[in-house]
């Protein structure tokens, strides 16, 4: 699983930032990044054939081939969540 998007360092949607899977759940992963104003998605493999953004009825949900994920900038620890359809950006700093 991978994090991309116009607001990761490399600014760009073909170059995704891997995030570590999390040892205490399947299907869920992590990654501690540096964003920058803009927006973000979930894919796997570095392609676009199976990725995740926000939903229109609850943008606090994951949806499969949802839209683009708004953020901030700034240092966050990113976590999402597969079977829960969750994610989550926590501001570290």
């Amino acid at each position: 699983m991978e994090i991309v998007g116009d607001a990761t360092e490399n600014g760009g949607w073909s170059v995704g930032y891997q995030m570590s899977g999390n040892v205490k759940k399947a299907n869920a992963w992590e990654l501690e990044i540096t964003l920058t104003d803009g927006f973000v998605k979930f894919r796997t493999d570095s392609d676009w054939t199976f990725d995740w953004g926000r939903g229109e009825q609850n943008p606090d949900k994951l949806v499969f081939k949802g839209g683009d994920i708004p953020v901030k900038a700034g240092r966050y620890l990113v976590s999402m969540d597969l079977d829960e359809l969750s994610y989550e950006f926590k501001l570290i700093r």
